[in-house]
């Protein structure tokens, strides 16, 4: 099942007096005020003739859009990136995985942020650099 927002609670994304959490926090903000651009992920995630509300729980475009952020601030590989959301309160936090939920596996990222066309890439950027400025 695939879906655009994540219907189970997820951790708020923790007060941590440093500027990477600031600006984490940020994001999530400016992504969340983005309903267009998690739908146009989400088109990319299940295709038009597939259906969306049967079968296992996947990643919700929200989720894979931030996941994605978080890709590319850190410049890690994906073996790191999940590491990095299996170790950093923070980071779940940011990614929305869920009270109680494991992390995403390396595997499950790779294909979802593989799925992500490049014109969906681009707007992202310009949105991010316009909001930064």
């Amino acid at each position: 099942m695939r879906a655009t927002h994540r219907i189970q609670p997820s951790l708020p994304i923790g007060q941590i007096p440093h500027k990477h959490a600031l600006q984490l926090r940020l994001i999530a903000q400016i992504l969340d005020g983005l309903p267009q651009l998690q739908e146009q992920v989400l088109a990319y995630l299940v295709p038009a003739q597939v259906r969306r509300d049967v079968g296992r729980d996947g990643l919700s475009a929200q989720q894979v859009l931030r996941v994605l952020v978080l890709y590319l601030l850190l410049k890690v590989g994906f073996e790191q990136l999940e590491f990095h959301l299996t170790d950093s309160l923070t980071y779940r936090a940011f990614c929305l995985p869920g009270v109680g939920n494991s992390s995403p596996k390396r595997a499950c990222l790779q294909h979802n942020i593989s799925r992500i066309r490049p014109q969906t890439l681009q707007a992202l950027h310009r949105i991010l650099v316009e909001q930064a400025v």
